[in-house]
């Protein structure tokens, strides 16, 4: 009977935590901020700064999540509004071919001043005579053909756009046109795909983190 006592208990005990742990789990399943710029700062170089603010990978239930970023374009002398945001976008495959293309960036939103900025146009091309140098072997995406109407000079742009899945982030590069210049800097840029959490699962009577999205 005193086995009985200490067994009941113990098992009693076992099986709150198990549960605990899913339903702690589960409330990491909305979206949340996985990443944040390392200091907040803008990197100066030229008439504009860009700045990347972080990312938020929103899961979604028995699809593919995708992941916002977003990033901050401050003036720094210039007064002329901007017209192309280019990121280089460097992640590969095994095979040495990029994973990431133009093509696979959608939903861009454009403000400057509180207020919206529209017609926006996404390209894996920069086109000629654009001062922008380029590397012959960048990969990249650009976005250009916005308006900001009434903006003011001085009023930093927050650009920001998704990719399907939980995407990572690496070092990459970023171009800045405005008029007949274009300034380019380092910069935090979409990466690779990371591993994804964000379910329970029963196991052997236990319960195991269980991808969602492969």
């Amino acid at each position: 009977m005193k086995a009985l006592y200490k067994i009941i208990p113990a098992s009693f005990l076992a099986t709150v935590l198990l549960f605990t742990a899913c339903d702690k789990q589960k409330e990491n399943v909305g979206p949340s901020a996985v990443s944040q710029s390392q200091d907040g700062k803008s990197q100066p170089n030229g008439d504009y700064s860009v700045s990347y603010v972080g990312k938020v990978y929103a899961p979604v239930v028995g699809s593919t999540g995708y992941t916002t970023f977003t990033y901050r374009v401050t003036p720094t002398s210039s007064s002329r509004d901007i017209s192309h945001f280019i990121l280089t976008l460097p992640c590969k495959k095994d095979d040495g071919s990029y994973r990431y293309g133009a093509s696979n960036i959608y939903d861009v939103a454009i403000s400057s001043g509180g207020l919206a900025c529209t017609t926006t146009n996404i390209s894996a091309t920069e086109g000629s005579s654009t001062g922008c140098a380029m590397d012959s072997d960048d990969n990249f995406f650009k976005i250009d053909g916005f308006a900001c109407t009434s903006r003011s000079a001085s009023s930093p742009y927050t650009i920001s756009f998704k990719k399907l899945g939980n995407v990572g982030i690496t070092d990459g590069k970023a171009w800045v046109k405005f008029s007949t210049n274009c300034t380019t800097q380092n910069v935090q840029v979409p990466g690779c795909p990371e591993a994804t959490d964000n379910g329970c699962s029963m196991s052997q009577g236990f319960y195991f983190a269980k991808p969602n999205v492969e």
